[in-house]
């Protein structure tokens, strides 16, 4: 996966341009590179919850966790997210919301 110095430049329109992008909507371009971006976060995530937090944190053994399976709560909070605007599942994310926020 590698992105474009055009890709890079779409994304600087959808954070400093985004209501715009939200009226006139994306295209299925856009869109790919928006997953495949999201990917690339992931994956620096996952890296940086096993090389850096948890190494440091002396919480856990080598061995005692699925490393294939951290993630931030901000990455699965987003990933909801999307799954509510993609898939229609907003009931997953208010029971998600409820057990680490309390009831809002």
């Amino acid at each position: 996966m590698s992105f474009s110095c055009s890709q890079k430049s779409r994304g600087i329109v959808f954070s400093h341009e985004l209501i715009d992008v939200v009226f006139r909507g994306i295209n299925e371009e856009e869109i790919k590179a928006f997953f495949d971006l999201f990917s690339l976060y992931k994956k620096i995530d996952k890296w940086w919850i096993n090389e850096i937090e948890i190494p440091t944190s002396g919480e856990f053994l080598p061995g005692s966790y699925d490393e294939n399976e951290v993630s931030s709560v901000i990455t699965e909070f987003f990933a909801m997210m999307i799954g509510v605007l993609y898939n229609g599942e907003s009931e997953n994310l208010k029971q998600l919301l409820d057990k680490h926020i309390g009831e809002h």
